[in-house]
């Protein structure tokens, strides 16, 4: 209805209203600020309800439960679900709050039992692709929210529901325990069956699953010990030879880094393909076309290949194994499929933006589109700071482009992507000052065709869009790498620099010990650079990028550095020089006595190689760099950097942390500082 309507509405429900009657509403936000008056005067008594993203994670799961419960009532089932499932719908952005999450959980429970409509259990189970697609959009936030969401719903349980209670069982891993792909996907065949699930819906269900068992087999592979030695064992080496040049191939054709794990697990899924007896189709028609259309080149580069695996073994490769490996070429883009779509947020004046938002969504059924409605009587510090969290909130590290109205919107956009180095890129849209002129041109005539000629001659006088251009253009590059705090990093980066010409060459400092960041980092320069080598404190195993250690690095002599990232082959030493460091760093920390490093670091790494076996000379001289480059942080006041994983790392490593303390006694008595437990934390992740 209109806002006249639903004001009409109230007024003439004002007059017939007695003292016998009490009237309930419910009102959104949106519909509540266009009524503001009539709001205000019909309802003495006004509760307004916070957001659900400003509510508290454990007061939203009180909230699911109670709705499943209340849909276990009305089909008269217990209904089930996991816990990935649960996670959902704690972290979706829900538009219209408590009542779309109430609906969505109707949804859900309503696919669920029109599939089961004709089998006569008596437990309902609700999967993922039971609910709206915009669900699963929740494992963005995950993330952020990771503490807090496992400390409510830990991993590996079943949840159940009937209309008086909600209870959860731990569930059997599925373990996997051998690198076939066939293998897991069989277990899971065998486990739905013995649930009784028709055929056709194990087919979709193992289809819908089937990214991330190629997935958890790869991460199962990267966990193991298989090198290329122990792959040369267990593999034909033309398959090997066959997967070298296929993924040389696709990292230059689609501009991407892959992981040594997943050529591994592409080797070792192939050798299962040729010795495979027989064939069963395990992905349904609609997975297989979905896959062929949302990625046509990879799927066409798969094609390709399998043409040359059919030749070189006289085989047939199925459609299935087809899609496979396409799912290995884009594993990295699959597992975030949803990050790499960037948002889109419509800001505007009064309640435009929601509406807008609204009718897109319904039409597109899916939650593509986020709006905030800015009132003109906000203030604009609060206007600004609800803003920012809402970009925050949808930015899943791809950027948003914001569709705005007004001039004012653009400041703060500005200021957002200043202060949170959001990607955002602005489409200004002015619809209200389109409006606003018309309204003073007819004010101030009598002819409506006279204003609407001066209108369509002369138009509006204002800027349609401000279009946003980034001319890219292709550089070499070296990465230099270390865990965490781009210290070591930084300090590797400056050494090339001071003694390499590096005047058609960049050099990227990254830090971050988590893999899938990396890959993900490093394939975005990747879009925009030729990476010739990383050099670093640890090895990233990257498929086809050279790594050079931090120890073959300060070995080598200046006058041979050039040889080395040329990655000309020179004897790599059982043991460094420390000499040629204290030497760089001398000159390059200007807030630390090298002459105390010189004094108490052997005796550090003495001690430390006492208690952590195998310990390398790679992470002797990355530990040396790290403590270096903190000391001279802290003594410059800069404090020290948080380890988002140290409760974790300490809990895990106690007597490691205590031993560290007592060896790292002399060093900081000798510097007049403490290492904090963050600082001690890190250390132990370079050392581990």
């Amino acid at each position: 209805m209109s806002s006249k309507v639903l004001t009409a509405f109230f007024e003439q429900l004002n007059t017939l209203l007695c003292r016998d009657y009490i009237l309930i509403c419910t009102m959104v936000r949106s519909v509540k600020e266009v009524l503001n008056d009539t709001y205000i005067n019909t309802f003495p008594i006004r509760i307004e309800l916070p957001d659900l993203r400003q509510r508290p994670l454990s007061e939203r799961l009180e909230f699911v439960e109670k709705f499943f419960m209340d849909e276990a009532e009305k089909v008269k089932k217990e209904i089930q679900i996991d816990s990935e499932l649960l996670r959902c719908f704690l972290l979706y952005f829900c538009q219209r709050n408590v009542l779309q999450l109430q609906n969505d959980i109707k949804i859900g429970c309503a696919n669920a039992y029109v599939r089961d409509i004709n089998q006569n259990a008596d437990v309902l189970r609700v999967y993922i692709h039971d609910c709206p697609s915009y669900i699963r959009k929740g494992f963005l936030f995950y993330k952020e929210n990771r503490k807090k969401i496992e400390a409510l719903i830990p991993d590996n349980y079943r949840y159940t529901y009937t209309k008086n209670r909600s209870k959860k069982y731990e569930e059997t891993i599925l373990k996997v325990d051998q690198t076939s792909i066939y293998d897991t996907i069989e277990k899971k065949v065998e486990e739905l069956r013995k649930r009784n699930i028709k055929e056709d819906d194990i087919m979709t269900i193992i289809s819908s699953g089937i990214e991330n068992d190629v997935s958890t087999i790869k991460n199962y592979i990267e966990t193991s010990k298989i090198d290329r030695n122990v792959l040369t064992k267990l593999v034909d080496n033309r398959i090997i030879d066959l997967v070298d040049t296929f993924f040389k191939g696709a990292s230059t054709c689609f501009n991407k880094v892959y992981s040594i794990s997943t050529f591994y697990a592409m080797c070792l899924y192939l050798t299962t393909c040729i010795k495979k007896k027989g064939y069963t189709q395990h992905l349904s028609n609609d997975k297989i076309i979905e896959v062929v259309e949302k990625y046509k080149d990879e799927y066409a580069y798969s094609m390709s290949f399998a043409s040359r695996l059919e030749e070189a073994y006289g085989i047939q490769i199925t459609m299935d194994e087809v899609i496979f490996i396409t799912f290995f070429l884009c594993e990295n883009e699959i597992q975030n499929k949803e990050k790499h779509k960037p948002s889109l947020l419509v800001v505007m004046h009064g309640n435009i933006a929601s509406a807008i938002a609204d009718t897109v969504n319904q039409i597109y059924k899916e939650q593509i589109v986020y709006s905030y409605d800015l009132s003109l009587e906000k203030e604009m510090k609060q206007a600004y700071e609800e803003l920012k969290n809402l970009c925050k909130m949808i930015d899943n590290g791809t950027g948003i482009m914001i569709i705005y109205d007004m001039g004012s919107v653009k400041v703060m956009i500005d200021s957002i992507i200043h202060e949170t180095g959001i990607r955002i890129r602005k489409l200004e849209i002015p619809i209200t000052l389109i409006t606003l002129n018309c309204a003073l041109k007819l004010s101030t005539s009598n002819n409506l065709d006279i204003t609407y000629d001066d209108i369509l001659t002369n138009g509006f006088d204002i800027g349609m869009w401000e279009k946003e251009t980034n001319v890219k253009e292709k550089h070499k590059a070296i990465i230099t790498l270390c865990m965490t705090g781009k210290g070591s990093a930084v300090q590797i980066k400056q050494y090339l620099e001071k003694n390499l010409d590096t005047s058609e060459i960049f050099i990227l400092a990254l830090a971050t010990s988590n893999r899938n960041l990396l890959i993900n980092e490093i394939s975005k320069i990747k879009e925009d650079h030729e990476i010739l080598c990383v050099v670093g404190t640890y090895d990233p195993r990257l498929f086809d990028i050279p790594y050079i250690s931090i120890t073959k690095l300060f070995d080598t002599p200046v006058d041979k550095l050039p040889m080395i990232l040329a990655l000309e082959d020179l004897e790599e030493k059982d043991s460094v020089d420390f000499d040629a460091m204290y030497e760089y760093l001398q000159e390059q920390l200007e807030h630390i006595d090298i002459t105390i490093l010189k004094k108490t670091v052997p005796g550090i790494i003495k001690n430390i190689k006492k208690i952590v076996p195998d310990f390398t000379i790679n992470e002797e001289v990355g530990l040396f760099m790290h403590v270096a480059c903190s000391i001279n942080r802290i003594k410059s006041g800069e404090g020290f950097l948080k380890n988002i994983h140290k409760e974790g790392i300490l809990l895990h490593n106690k007597k490691l942390y205590h031993s560290l303390k007592d060896i790292l006694a002399e060093l900081e008595a000798a510097m007049i500082f403490t290492f904090n437990d963050d600082e001690l934390a890190t250390i132990i992740e370079i050392i581990k």
